[in-house]
């Protein structure tokens, strides 16, 4: 499978997976590129959910809260959270994840989600954690974010 440029960043609602989006909208300014903002949906997760119109709407109105400026889509895949992330990525450039989700363990830097997607991922990975600063978004000639780093 050939990629396809854009940058894929897993989104679930929490602060880290929020803070993944702005460091992935960030870095497709700098590239030029678009972000897909994925949701994925265990058959195991126990969260209400939240339909498909509501979650683009979400997103939409976070981008219009931080001036996003990048072409930024969303989809949502049922699966196991880590395949489906894994398989994204034959598609991405470059696949962003929060540090943290929803379950929190005894990893301590790095949440059992993000430790297994950057291991498995077909493109480079970059892990965000949530209290990184990521620079404006709006401004492509800004220096490269800083957060995270290619695994």
């Amino acid at each position: 499978m050939v990629a396809t440029g854009k940058v894929v960043v897993g989104v679930d609602g929490t602060p880290g997976a929020l803070n993944a989006l702005a460091w992935a909208c960030h870095y497709a300014a700098l590239a030029g590129t678009g972000v897909d903002a994925v949701r994925v949906w265990a058959p195991t997760d126990h969260r209400p959910p939240v339909d498909s119109v509501t979650f683009a709407a979400d997103v939409a109105r976070w981008a219009d809260e931080h001036a996003v400026t990048v072409d930024l889509q969303t989809r949502e895949v049922d699966g196991m959270v880590v395949q489906a992330l894994v398989d994204e990525s034959h598609h991405a450039a470059l696949l962003v994840v929060g540090s943290r989700g929803h379950h929190h363990g005894p990893v301590a830097i790095m949440g059992s989600v993000s430790r297994a997607v950057a291991e498995r991922a077909a493109c480079p990975v970059v892990v965000v954690h949530p209290h990184d600063h990521v620079p404006a978004i709006a401004h492509p000639d800004a220096a490269a974010p800083s957060a995270g780093g290619p695994v």
